[in-house]
């Protein structure tokens, strides 16, 4: 460990603990003090002096700060700052509080308590969401990035005890803006969690990512490893993606549900989704069969029953540790000093991890860690992995979460090494390693600091003037509301605002607010028609609301109301027409009569049956009464009848041939009424 103090980078930050140490960098626990007493808690990853004399591990981790400033997204864990000074470089990064979804996977299947489809298809959303923002993001120059994360699994995935998912460890991602980040023959990752292209040795592009998405949901429904076995048969059945189909592991789901893993998990990779916003669509779409509305504050409520008591534990150790960080710092002596006593370990079961390097034939590397139980000295061990063909390898992502730290921390390395065309095992070789990264050719070390601190503050600038444009958007929004312009009109509404705050910024929790905020003032709408009985109007609110938030249980509760109580008010309007009709209240009065009650049916249920019959029989007794006048020559009378029968139904047949009786000449329709009383009497001997 260097002897060099890190309190001289400045009285910005306040090392509270020391988390991990080795060759190459050592991390810490930080609060960082701003003005007017401002504070957060924050991690710190620090190149120790001698690490920092060597330009390929500066490299890469130059390489690391530039790539994570340029990612900005509410799922992807946050870097802060960057800087140099006597010589050492450091990365202040996001502090998580939570846990990593393989700790909470484990912890379910011990306590019983399964994360749940709800939950499960919550963090693949939030994943593809975060995914589909780093596959598509373009540098300042509009250049696209194309980054590939091709390490998601989960100790990879976090969820804070606030229900929030955040994607770690994007250090050994790749992205055009390193060329040679990863060399040929080189494919690195998890075994159990990489796509059959890119354990090949093959290109790998964003579908790749899809995969291993399709993965933790699996294993998140099924709350078991999608690919077991020993060495061998773990890169067998992952390159021929053999393993139980998710039917058979978690039996019982809705068939959409199957549908988005088996999907996600083509082997072929032209038949999986091809981006993830595709994939969230169809996620999307799931809730809205299911009629579930995926919500953050469940998630936090299921994390926090699943881990209450770590949660007091660590929330009172954080605590302490401010306090005695806090005490030193008043006694006169620098934090760095107690933070150096204060390391600690976490136990982690064991993982693989898969490095494949092409050396006149092609070798399979598996990593199966173990805990080391100790300090020891675990980044030199990191750090002097070599092969023949390869110099040096570092690790380049040490991700800004300390829980994710701390899982890497407290693992080493037995590597045993393979022939994939064979098979067999040639020979057993002790090495140290995790996750490695290729040496990037050297370039001016001063030159690229420089670029990343101009590409921070283009970043804030870039944030900045977004922020005034959703702060001005949530005005306009909040005006709209204010004024009961919900969701008309369409340019000028309370929706339209907060959708476009939306589109820019998906995680605003104001603007989702404010959309059910929207869907809450139309589902009050809804309630009062209901209790007034107008039941058209109710349905017209629910299908508003419902257009803000169809995942509103409030508003699905009123359109099964409403069903309902369209059925019973159907039902009595046909008693009432009925009796209308046998009263011969045919067509009036207006506000009580067959023909009022059959058209408030319609407007209810435009295909009932009963409209139909009903106007038949209207029709029917109009013919009756026209016919009955004819006979006794009424003929004003009949024509009368006629008349407002055909406005009922205008094709019934008997009043358009009464119709045309009654057009002919006096002494015709005398001749016509003479014929149907003689028919008439025939008809009756």
């Amino acid at each position: 460990m260097s002897d060099t103090n890190p309190s001289q980078l400045g009285n910005k930050y306040d090392f509270l603990n020391l988390i991990g140490v080795g060759g190459m960098a050592e991390v810490y626990r930080c609060k960082l003090s701003g003005q007017k007493g401002f504070e957060k808690i924050v991690v710190l990853k620090r190149l120790l002096p001698d690490a920092a004399q060597d330009p390929v591990i500066v490299e890469n981790f130059i390489g690391e700060a530039r790539l994570a400033a340029l990612l900005q997204h509410e799922n992807i864990v946050h870097i802060y700052d960057f800087g140099e000074l006597d010589g050492s470089y450091f990365i202040a990064m996001e502090y998580l509080f939570g846990k990593d979804l393989y700790s909470i996977i484990q912890r379910s299947q011990e306590t019983g308590k399964p994360l749940g489809v709800e939950n499960s298809l919550l963090i693949a959303a939030k994943i593809c969401e975060g995914m589909q923002y780093a596959h598509f993001l373009k540098d300042f120059q509009q250049q696209p990035l194309n980054i590939i994360h091709r390490d998601l699994s989960p100790h990879n995935v976090f969820v804070t005890y606030d229900g929030k998912v955040k994607i770690i460890d994007f250090g050994i991602a790749k992205a055009e803006l390193y060329d040679n980040r990863t060399g040929a023959g080189v494919v690195k990752g998890k075994i159990s969690y990489m796509s059959p292209e890119q354990l090949g040795e093959q290109e790998v592009d964003l579908r790749s990512d899809i995969f291993s998405i399709g993965i933790l949901l699996y294993e998140m429904l099924s709350g078991q490893r999608m690919f077991k076995g020993d060495t061998a048969s773990l890169v067998r059945k992952c390159m021929q993606v053999d393993y139980e189909k998710i039917e058979s592991a978690r039996p019982g789901l809705f068939p959409e549900i199957y549908e988005i893993v088996n999907k996600a998990l083509q082997k072929e990779r032209t038949k999986r989704y091809q981006t993830c916003a595709e994939m969230l669509e169809v996620i999307e779409n799931c809730f809205y069969a299911m009629r579930r509305r995926p919500k953050t504050e469940n998630l936090q409520k299921y994390i926090l029953d699943l881990f209450e008591q770590q949660f007091e534990n660590e929330k009172k150790k954080l605590v302490t540790t401010i306090e005695r960080s806090d005490e030193v710092r008043r006694g006169g002596k620098s934090g760095f000093h107690y933070a150096k006593q204060s390391m600690a370990f976490l136990d982690k079961d064991a993982e693989q991890t898969a490095v494949i390097v092409k050396d006149e034939g092609t070798q399979v590397v598996d990593t199966a860690h173990v805990p080391i139980g100790s300090s020891g000295s675990f980044f030199h061990k990191i750090f002097s992995f070599s092969l023949p063909t390869v110099r040096w390898m570092i690790v380049a992502g040490f991700t800004a979460c300390i829980i994710g730290i701390f899982i890497y921390l407290n693992q080493s390395s037995t590597v045993v090494e393979r022939s994939v065309a064979t098979g067999q095992e040639d020979k057993i070789t002790v090495l140290q390693e995790s996750k490695t990264v290729l040496e990037i050719p050297p370039q001016d070390v001063s030159q690229q600091a420089q670029e990343i601190l101009v590409i921070k503050q283009e970043q804030e600038k870039k944030i900045s003037s977004l922020q005034r444009e959703i702060n001005v958007l949530l005005d306009k929004a909040d005006t709209a509301f204010r004024y009961k312009r919900l969701t008309v009109p369409k340019g000028d509404s309370a929706y339209a605002y907060y959708k476009q705050v939306l589109d820019l910024a998906p995680e605003n929790e104001a603007a989702r607010e404010g959309m059910r905020q929207i869907s809450n003032k139309y589902a009050g709408y809804a309630k009062r028609d209901l209790e007034q009985k107008r039941i058209i109007e109710a349905q017209k609110n629910i299908q508003k609301g419902l257009e803000v938030n169809p995942n509103s249980i409030l508003l699905w509760n009123l359109s099964t109301r409403a069903e309902k109580e369209k059925r019973i008010l159907i039902d009595e309007l046909v008693q009432k027409a009925q009796q209308s009709i046998e009263d011969n209240n045919l067509t009036s009065p207006p506000t009580d009569c067959a023909y009022k009650y059959y058209q408030d049916i319609r407007k209810l249920d435009q295909e009932s049956a009963f409209v139909r019959q009903g106007m038949r029989r209207i029709a029917d007794k109009y013919a009756d009464l026209a016919d009955t006048s004819y006979r006794n020559l009424k003929l004003v009378n009949a024509r009368e009848f006629v008349k407002k029968g055909l406005a009922v139904q205008p094709d019934h047949e008997r009043l358009l041939a009464l119709q045309q009786d009654l057009s002919l000449s006096k002494p015709g329709i005398f001749l016509k009424m003479l014929q149907k009383n003689v028919q008439t009497v025939i008809d009756v001997k």
